[in-house]
C-alpha cells in the first residue's frame, strides 16, 4: 500500500458536453478549439502575476 502524498495542485474541470455534442463533426472540432482557447486564457489570467519559477517549482 502506498501512502498518499499531499500536493499543492490546481485542478480545472471543463464541462463542454454541449459543445462536444454538435451534430456535425466539423462543428464539434471548432468548438474544441474555442474551449481550448478559453481555457488557455483562463490560465494566462491566473498566472499573470505569479513569477515563472513559482509555476514550475
Amino acid at each position: 500500500m502506498h501512502a498518499m502524498r499531499q500536493e499543492d495542485l490546481n485542478v480545472i474541470i471543463v464541462d463542454w458536453e454541449k459543445g462536444a455534442g454538435a451534430l456535425e463533426y466539423n462543428q464539434a472540432v471548432a468548438n474544441c478549439r474555442v474551449v481550448g482557447a478559453m481555457t488557455a486564457r483562463l490560465l494566462q489570467v491566473r498566472y499573470r502575476w505569479v513569477p515563472i519559477l513559482e509555476i514550475f517549482s
